[in-house]
């Protein structure tokens, strides 16, 4: 990813698609769901998940591409 990818706006393309499917979740998935896509904090363990204030945050605001915002997920299980 360079300073082009901006320029043509695909980073912008990007967070919108990121941000319509984190509205699908918040709004059609169960809460155990939500909580496991937005909670960034994974012990070495990795049994458990945790959520930090700014990810329930993240996981009851929807995203408004008009807004911006940070997308897409933390959690390793999710990450591509």
């Amino acid at each position: 990813e360079g300073a082009g990818d901006d320029a043509y706006g695909l980073d912008s393309w990007r967070n919108r698609i990121v941000g319509q499917y984190e509205n699908r979740i918040r709004l059609h998935s169960a809460p155990e769901k939500v909580f496991e896509y937005f909670a960034s904090v994974v012990p070495d363990d990795g049994d458990d998940v945790y959520m930090t204030s700014s990810d329930f945050m993240r996981a009851i605001t929807p995203y408004n591409p008009y807004v911006g915002g940070e997308v897409g997920t933390k959690n390793w299980k999710y990450d591509n």
